[in-house]
């Protein structure tokens, strides 16, 4: 997982003009602190994290996605994901809908191509993302800001 800091040019001066557009804002930023973004590479990995993670708290997650890697070993890719099979999985914690997610991401692995991701344009990854069943345009745009480090992303979607 890479980490960008304040220190980053792009995010001082983004910072920069929140600062000097709203008072408030400025002195929140003031008191919250140096500002850390944490990025995951755009692989396999990450987009089934993102469906262990869908819907639960961070710790509730953690711990079942921990108990994942720990049944499929590490790094986890399709094939040993699919090798593990669904009672494996709902034995990590997994609910009967999200080992079918994940199952079906690891089918689907090829055909979404994640080393093609980082070249193809916003809507071509959220088309390739929303096979996956449990994979929708939230997801889709999750992925986009924080594995493929796409500034220009808002999701909507979200509350």
């Amino acid at each position: 997982m890479a980490q960008v800091s304040s220190r980053s040019p792009r995010l001082v001066k983004a910072l920069a003009r929140l600062r000097a557009a709203d008072p408030i804002l400025a002195s929140i930023i003031d008191k919250v602190g140096p500002f850390r973004m944490d990025y995951r590479d755009p692989v396999f990995e990450t987009l089934v994290r993102s469906i262990v993670y869908q819907q639960l708290s961070g710790q509730v997650a953690s711990v079942i996605y921990r108990r994942v890697l720990n049944a499929t070993g590490e790094p986890l890719t399709p094939e040993r994901l699919a090798s593990v099979g669904f009672d494996t999985l709902r034995g990590a914690g997994l609910s009967k809908q999200k080992a079918t997610y994940v199952l079906d991401a690891a089918a689907r692995a090829g055909s979404i191509g994640f080393e093609q991701l980082p070249n193809l344009s916003t809507d071509e990854v959220i088309e390739r993302l929303t096979t996956v069943k449990g994979v929708g345009v939230w997801t889709a745009h999750m992925f986009l800001i924080f594995a493929l480090r796409r500034p220009d992303i808002l999701p909507t979607l979200d509350l």
